[in-house]
């Protein structure tokens, strides 16, 4: 391709409902929590499974599988990207608000603390019941999120501290040296005070044999 010499039809359209290929004998109910295969693109029913990423919410339940002629891609069914839906969860309080969650099933959500592989669905935005929140899916936003990010944050919080707790033991050793150097520093003065002191009693003493030597001979 070659950057643009003419206007571009750029073929737009809105991106809140769009239709994506289904996996060979998957189906999906309408109103369920959908995702795609990081591999291969296709659609499947959600789960907590690693390498998948969150797509949407079905508008419509897709048409079922027959095993006997259903391949890659012959099916699609239509998702909502975007918009606040009600979704099932376990244990929640109003203290969800604000917070992300992730895919449990096609059908249920729940903070990261309690899912395996952290597959996102979107940010609470209401609190309905104990077993029912509300969702703020944005699944534009939801694609720039990863597993690899949340343990590369995690990491990074643990390295700081690491860091953290190596420099202030570092200025403690030389703090400590420090101190060392400076009572050793102290003591070679004492030292030398001593020699000092032993200097003068020696002249002293020598000035005395001398004055004695003196009045013997007078």
């Amino acid at each position: 391709m070659t950057a643009l010499s003419a206007d571009y039809e750029e073929n737009r359209q809105d991106g809140d409902i769009i239709y994506y290929l289904i996996k060979e004998e998957e189906d999906i109910y309408k109103g369920a929590i959908t995702t795609t295969n990081n591999d291969n693109g296709y659609l499947y029913a959600a789960t907590d499974t690693a390498g998948y990423t969150f797509a949407g919410i079905a508008v419509e339940r897709s048409l079922s599988a027959d095993v006997t002629t259903d391949s890659d891609g012959k099916r699609g069914v239509r998702l909502f990207r975007n918009g606040v839906f009600q979704l099932p969860c376990s244990g929640a309080t109003q203290a969800w608000v604000g917070h992300e969650v992730f895919v449990v099933d096609d059908n249920t959500v729940a903070l990261r603390q309690t899912v395996t592989n952290g597959v996102l669905a979107g940010t609470v935005v209401g609190y309905i019941s104990s077993t029912k929140i509300k969702v703020d899916i944005n699944a534009t936003t939801n694609l720039a999120w990863t597993e690899e990010s949340w343990s590369s944050s995690s990491s990074s919080s643990c390295s700081s501290s690491e860091s953290s707790s190596c420099s202030s033991s570092s200025s403690s050793s030389e703090s400590s040296s420090s101190s060392c150097s400076s009572s050793e520093s102290s003591s070679s003065s004492s030292e030398s005070s001593s020699s000092s002191c032993s200097s003068s009693e020696s002249s002293s003493s020598s000035s005395l044999s001398s004055s004695s030597s003196s009045c013997s001979s007078g």
